[in-house]
């Protein structure tokens, strides 16, 4: 059952105030406030004080949350920092893909799948759920 209109409104008042509460306390100890106010965000959330009850108006509002906070940071981002650093964000993000791999053979062998290829195609709606390597490559 949806939440009502005042409790949705209680619940987005108690995250924005809690995660901006949170996010200065994390300036003041000279951390970025955006880790304090996803922590805010955990803490108040269905895996710690569970205030926040998900729900799908619970989901939107942090989607349309996280694409400004993405949008924000690419603006704060200048194209010479980005050459500077192009160099190391490649090797995370090839180590990312190469280490999921692994990890989804490492699966697939400890599963005993006997076979190392996947027999659907890419477009069959399994294919993630019995390919677990190719999964992890198309992350």
């Amino acid at each position: 059952m949806p939440p009502s209109p005042e409790q949705l409104l209680l619940e987005l008042f108690a995250v924005f105030v809690s995660a901006k509460a949170v996010g200065k306390a994390f300036e003041r100890l000279r951390l970025p406030s955006v880790l304090g106010e996803i922590l805010a965000g955990v803490v108040l959330g269905p895996y710690a004080l569970r205030w926040i009850r998900p729900s799908n108006v619970v989901y939107s509002v942090a989607e349309v949350g996280a694409i400004f906070v993405l949008f924000s940071a690419g603006l704060e981002i200048s194209p010479r920092d980005l050459v500077r650093v192009g160099g190391k964000a490649m090797q995370v993000a090839v180590a990312g893909v190469v280490f999921r791999f692994l990890l989804g053979f490492a699966y697939m062998k400890l599963r005993g799948d006997a076979s190392t290829e996947c027999h659907r195609g890419v477009h069959d709606r399994r294919y993630h759920a019995d390919c677990p390597s190719a999964a992890a490559l198309s992350l």
